[in-house]
This record gives C-alpha cells, sequence and structure tokens, in this order.
C-alpha cells in the first residue's frame, strides 16, 4: 500500500534455489547447505536474529499452505535449529580483515584467519544495511521474508579496503573486494553503475563477482568484457548481493547507487550511449577436483590494453585456485594485449590429488590453442581436445601451465564468422570446402599432411594418416578454418 509520500511498505520475499549438491568451504570440506549472496530492498529491515539463543523468526511453511508464521519484521526462520531438520548461518564480509562474520555468534567473537588468538571488534547490526551485501547459507530451497519500506533514490555505502598486497602473500589475502547489494525491487545494470545512467555519472568501478550457488563459482563480470555464455549477467537481480573490485586500495571511500541504474528491461544487451560491442577471442577455463567442486579463469586474447579482474582469493569456493597471470598479477578474468606470445596460467591446491582442466572458445577463430605443462613437460593441444587430467600437489610450484595461442579475426557488433563444418566423408576420400593451405594436425600439435586447395571443392585423400582425432586447417591471405575430424 502506498504512503502519501514517496513510500512505499509492502512484504518481499527471496527464494532459495539449492543446487543438487553442497557447497564446500574453504578447505575443500563438503558443506550441508548452499551459499547464497543477498541483500534487501527495504530500508528498514529486520534481521531478527537472536545471537545467544540462535533462533528468528518467520519462517514459510509449506505444509501450512504457505502461510508466514512468526510476528517479527524479519527474514530469518523460526525455531528452525530445535527441529534440527534445516541447517542456517548468517553472515556479513568484514572487508579491512578478510573475514566472514557470522551473525548467529556473539558480538566480538570472530576470530581472525590469519590470528587465531585475536578477535574482531565487530557489533552485528539488527538491521539490515541498505546496498549491503550478505551470504545466506541454508539446507534446503527457502523462501524468507519481510514487511517494510521500499528503498528509493540514490543509496551511498562505503566501500572498505584489504589493500592490494604482492604475490608472495596470496592466496591468504584479499585485493580489495568488497561485498555489497542491490538495494531496489528492480534489476541493477552493472554498465550503468560504472559508466552512469545518461543523466548523472556512474561510480567507474568496472570489475565484480558474482557468486553462482548452481555451479559454486564466483564468476567475473567486467564492464567491456567481450560476450560469453560462461560469465554472469549484466543485471543483478533484487535481493542479490555481489562483490565490487576497488581500483584505488589507498583509502575507505563512499559507493553511490543511483536509482536510475535500476531497470526492469533485461533483454538489451547494447552497450550504454551506443557504444559499439566488441567480442574478441577467449577461452575459458575451468578446474575441477574429484569431487566436483570448481574454479574458474577466463583469457580474452588480442585486446587493446592490458585489463581484466583480478582473482580475489580469499572468496573461492575450495581449497584450490586457477588464475591467468600476467605481469605480477593474478586474474579470474584477463585482457591479453595484442601480440602476446603465452599467458601463464597458475593452479595452486591445499591438498594432493587429482584434478582436471576443462575449457571452452568463443568469438574469433583459433587456428591454435596449447596447454603446456612445465611439471610433466606436456605440450597439449586445447583444440582438438576440451580437457586434461593430471596429479597436483600442495607442494608444486603455482607455474605450472602456460597457453600459447593464435587467432584471427574478432567479432564486432555480435557478427561471428561462423564456417561450420567445411569437409565431410565421402567413401574413401575428405570433401573440403574452400581453397587455401590445408593442414591436418594431430593432437600433439605436428602437420601429419599438408597439400594447397585450389578449387572451391576439393577431395582429399587421407589413406596414410593413422587413426585418430585430428583438425584440419584451411588457411588463405585472409582467414583460417578450422574443424575437428576424425579418422578411422
Amino acid at each position: 500500500a502506498a504512503n502519501a509520500g514517496d513510500f512505499i511498505n509492502t512484504t518481499v520475499g527471496v527464494t532459495f534455489d539449492n543446487s543438487d549438491r553442497n557447497s564446500v568451504d574453504y578447505f575443500g570440506n563438503m558443506l550441508e547447505y548452499d551459499w547464497h549472496l543477498m541483500a534487501t530492498p527495504l530500508s528498514d529491515a529486520d534481521m531478527g536474529i537472536t545471537y545467544d539463543e540462535e533462533i528468528a523468526h518467520n519462517w514459510w511453511d509449506e505444509e501450512d499452505e504457505g502461510q508466514v508464521l512468526g510476528v517479527s519484521n524479519s527474514y530469518m526462520p523460526d525455531n528452525i535449529n530445535e527441529q534440527d531438520e534445516i541447517k542456517w548461518d548468517f553472515y556479513c564480509y568484514y572487508e579491512p580483515m578478510y573475514h566472514w562474520i557470522n551473525f548467529k555468534r556473539n558480538s566480538k567473537s570472530h576470530h581472525h584467519f590469519d590470528a587465531p588468538h585475536a578477535f574482531i571488534d565487530y557489533t552485528n547490526e539488527e538491521k539490515m544495511v541498505k546496498a549491503k551485501g550478505y551470504m545466506m547459507a541454508i539446507s534446503q530451497d527457502s523462501y524468507l521474508n519481510n514487511k517494510g519500506t521500499l528503498n528509493k533514490g540514490d543509496i551511498t555505502i562505503t566501500l572498505t579496503c584489504s589493500g592490494d598486497l604482492p604475490e608472495t602473500e596470496a592466496p591468504t589475502k584479499d585485493w580489495g573486494s568488497n561485498l555489497i547489494g542491490n538495494p531496489y525491487q528492480a534489476y541493477l545494470d552493472l554498465v550503468k553503475v560504472s559508466k552512469g545512467d545518461g543523466q548523472t555519472e556512474g561510480t567507474g568501478y568496472k570489475h565484480f563477482y558474482i557468486y553462482d550457488a548452481e555451479t559454486d563459482i564466483y564468476a567475473p563480470f567486467v564492464v567491456d568484457q567481450s560476450q560469453n555464455s560462461v560469465t554472469p549477467s549484466r543485471y543483478i537481480h533484487p535481493h542479490q548481493g555481489f562483490f565490487v573490485l576497488k581500483d584505488d586500495l589507498t583509502s575507505s571511500e563512499p559507493f553511490t547507487i543511483r536509482y536510475g541504474m535500476a531497470t526492469t528491461d533485461t533483454e538489451n544487451g547494447s552497450y550504454f550511449r551506443g557504444e559499439e560491442q566488441v567480442n574478441y577471442p577467449l577461452v575459458n577455463i575451468f578446474a575441477e577436483n574429484a569431487q566436483g567442486n570448481r574454479d574458474l579463469t577466463v583469457i580474452e586474447f588480442n585486446r587493446p590494453e592490458l585489463g581484466g579482474a583480478q582473482k580475489i582469493n580469499r572468496l573461492r569456493n575450495a581449497n584450490f585456485m586457477i588464475s591467468a597471470y600476467f605481469e605480477g598479477r593474478n586474474y579470474g578474468m584477463l585482457f591479453t594485449p595484442e601480440n602476446t606470445e603465452r599467458v601463464p596460467v597458475h593452479f595452486k591446491v591445499s591438498e594432493d590429488g587429482t584434478y582436471t582442466l576443462r575449457w571452452n572458445t568463443e568469438n574469433g577463430n583459433f587456428t591454435s590453442l596449447r596447454l603446456v605443462d612445465n611439471i610433466t613437460g606436456i605440450n597439449y593441444d586445447m583444440l582438438a581436445n576440451n580437457s586434461y587430467t593430471f596429479e597436483a600437489h600442495a607442494s608444486d610450484y603455482s607455474t605450472r601451465f602456460y597457453i600459447t595461442y593464435a587467432c584471427t579475426g574478432i567479432d564486432e557488433d555480435d557478427n561471428v564468422d561462423n564456417y561450420g563444418n567445411f569437409a565431410f566423408f565421402d567413401g574413401s576420400e575428405w570433401v573440403i570446402n574452400g581453397k587455401g593451405q590445408l593442414d591436418v594436425v594431430d593432437v600433439l600439435g605436428r602437420v601429419v599432411y599438408s597439400e594447397r586447395l585450389y578449387n572451391d571443392q576439393n577431395r582429399v585423400g587421407l589413406n596414410n594418416v593413422a587413426k585418430g582425432v585430428y583438425l584440419l586447417r584451411v588457411a588463405d591471405n585472409k582467414n583460417v578454418k578450422v574443424q575437428k575430424i576424425v579418422v578411422d
């Protein structure tokens, strides 16, 4: 119901749709619940946590036809710990000491990660702070709600900083990460957060991390990044928390989210002020352990200049980390400048085990993409394969891998050159469409057959090539076409 002024009193709710598998903690231990980063669109939202008794109010009871139980204005479930059926915790992120504060502990009893005998002097707030992000950990699909006044207008929150730390101190420290949240009952456009809404200036920040509970990955979003099916959308959902990375790590400063940055339209993918969207060739690399927990790094090639989002080390989902490494920094998303010949890929684990790297490419035309394992000496063709399994040890040096690549063309305005399958098998020969230099390349990167093609359609016999998986590569003066084939 609307009051006489600009304020609207309402009931809002958030649904946590847990994934099929549980989250893991920093040490890789499997937990009994999923994590969800959340915020509130209300200006006066009570949390409803009684710290000593670990009891709160308001729970969506499916057996009672969805009626809201309890009497207090709070988000938290009602007496769920007494039933021992639903497990939950509620946190904020204390940026100055890169530590998760569990609100169900007594105030000032929070142990610091690097100093177990020290205590963090933090007084738990009883009302959720506008534009601040929180983390809810809960063991089943859940619905939480609250009554109050909707936020409206510009909202400012202070960003604290953890400090810009040298590589020798990683991965125990963060890099300027601050947990904030969408303060509106609408989508928040991160491009407008960075660049403005056409009437007012933006914040200038362009590096964000969004947690995906379904895949258990903190994935980067960088303003002006290429389109990528793996990275998050630019639109932050209502009630969702996310991390912003500070470019200037020298002091605390205000961060203002303006009402014009909110939107109900998530279909318009174009960048603000009519800027052209340039999609550069990229590779997404996932690291995965035997339990299926994953971490991600993204590399975009042939960018005009170095950029991207540095890795948030203390927020990774498990006890291993993969990152692109360039000029002394670890990146969750790296923009590699033109003429870069190789990109180091760092991999670090906390315990010995079997791990797998998986990858996919998007945009542009890759003519070569190779993964080199400095420990085993293996030089792996990433275009002929999509995974690499290996043994890793906590004592291994982190500079284990590097990538070499060659690619042609970039995709402007979403127009990717798409050749599809230009070759097919017919009887005892391969029919290859297109003129140019043909190379047949094996999984080790060796050219096993080469021929110049002069016709629009050519017949090529590969009877002398051993059975296996190969790449057909046809290059003329302007374009390179690549197709994977199987010779049997």
